[in-house]
């Protein structure tokens, strides 16, 4: 779209083009999160950004704001109806099955990547966004749970992130969500003239979904209503409890918030988010069946996804460990033997610089914090040697192509 100020074609609204800090961060992230994971014995699977719509009806739900609002559906040329991929844990679902590894029970898998969601863009909130997920499939335990929590509270911890809060809750099973339903409807429904729009919607087809509203006037009539934890069987209070216990024992802090449903279908049990100043950077919970959604066996699995743009401003990204080099050719006689040097240095970040007199060449040394710089000139290119400068104390040195490595190792 082009801008009516400047006649510039502007990125899609909600999306926005990803460089420097940002980039630093968001791969120092993925590394760090990929290092996490490994260590646990997860390993890495990518999925496509285009999938059959059907694959997020399937798991999210129809009512879910997801795909009712949010979704980018489109009929290609095939007349198939796909869309983009707006979140990782349905479409690893449908991999897992397509592909034949649920002979390979249990799976430990992570992604990340662009999601797509047609939402009013605000902080920490595109509609292009990017995600980093994990998924422990099929071996149902409270002390998964609490692993895959503190492999989260742990990778965010060591990238900087200060202020964090875990709140969690137990959402039940099939059965108790049932009869919490009845009984939000129940109270609710004399009052339905008060709910919001979306919510007289949710309170036919999905009232837990009212508890995760945002509307002010949602929030005050759901005050009224009994937690979900009231309606749960002694198994899954069990079941809630021995979680609770696990983080308990790794000393990682948290607060049942038992409102906490999660904004999609498939999750059953333990649903949780992690926070920073009330922000949500990361949610998940367990998920019974999901698998057998897409033609699986059924099993259980829990998993959580991490908003990467929504930690931008709030990693720490240490300096670069690498030196910078700058090669210098004094004169045009002097670039191909300085062409050829700057191609010999290997193991650290170097630049050419070839174009200007001395004084912008040597401003543009400065201008990338350069730590050390080759100059050449015809003394140095006739007797085959080097003058390295190091940019921080103005020493000198002439030396050769060894000696040059020798610097570049110690300094």
């Amino acid at each position: 779209m082009l801008s009516k100020k400047t006649n510039k074609i502007q990125p899609v609204r909600g999306m926005k083009d990803l460089y420097g800090h940002e980039y630093k961060q968001y791969k120092m992230l993925v590394d760090c999160a990929v290092l996490a994971g490994e260590s646990h014995g997860f390993s890495v699977m990518n999925t496509p950004i285009i999938e059959h719509r059907d694959v997020f009806v399937k798991s999210v739900g129809e009512t879910s704001d997801i795909v009712s609002k949010e979704i980018y559906e489109f009929t290609d040329k095939g007349g198939d109806l796909l869309c983009l991929r707006p979140e990782g844990t349905a479409a690893v679902m449908r991999a897992i099955v397509s592909e034949g590894l649920t002979q390979s029970m249990p799976l430990k898998l992570m992604y990340y990547g662009e999601m797509f969601r047609y939402d009013r863009p605000q902080r920490g909130r595109y509609r292009q966004f990017r995600q980093f997920g994990f998924e422990h499939i099929g071996d149902k335990s409270p002390y998964n749970d609490a692993t895959l929590i503190s492999i989260v509270m742990n990778l965010l911890e060591s990238l900087g992130v200060s202020g964090l809060s875990l709140c969690i809750n137990s959402i039940g099973g099939q059965e108790s969500r049932a009869r919490y339903a009845s009984e939000i409807r129940k109270i609710l429904e004399p009052k339905i003239s008060f709910l919001s729009h979306d919510s007289r919607i949710r309170l036919d087809k999905n009232p837990l979904r009212i508890l995760d509203s945002k509307d002010k006037c949602d929030q005050d009539l759901c005050a009224s209503i009994p937690p979900i934890t009231d309606y749960l069987s002694d198994q899954e209070r069990e079941y809630f409890a021995n979680v609770c216990s696990c983080l308990d024992t790794i000393n990682i802090n948290y607060s049942i918030d038992t409102s906490l449903v999660r904004g999609l279908d498939y999750y059953t049990d333990t649903t949780f988010e992690i926070k920073v100043d009330n922000l949500a950077v990361c949610g998940g919970g367990r998920y019974d069946n999901l698998l057998s959604e897409f033609g699986g066996p059924s099993v259980s699995g829990v998993g959580c996804a991490i908003g990467i743009e929504r930690l931008f401003g709030l990693i720490s990204v240490p300096e670069t460990l690498r030196k910078i080099v700058v090669v210098i050719p004094v004169s045009d006689h002097d670039i191909m033997y300085a062409y050829n040097v700057f191609h010999s240095i290997t193991g650290t970040r170097k630049e050419f610089i070839h174009i200007g007199d001395m004084k912008k060449k040597m401003q543009k040394a400065n201008k990338l914090c350069a730590d050390i710089a080759v100059i050449i000139g015809e003394t140095e290119r006739q007797s085959s040697t080097l003058c390295v400068k190091n940019m921080k104390d103005g020493s000198q040195e002439i030396v050769d192509s060894i000696g040059l490595m020798n610097i570049i190792d110690r300094s």
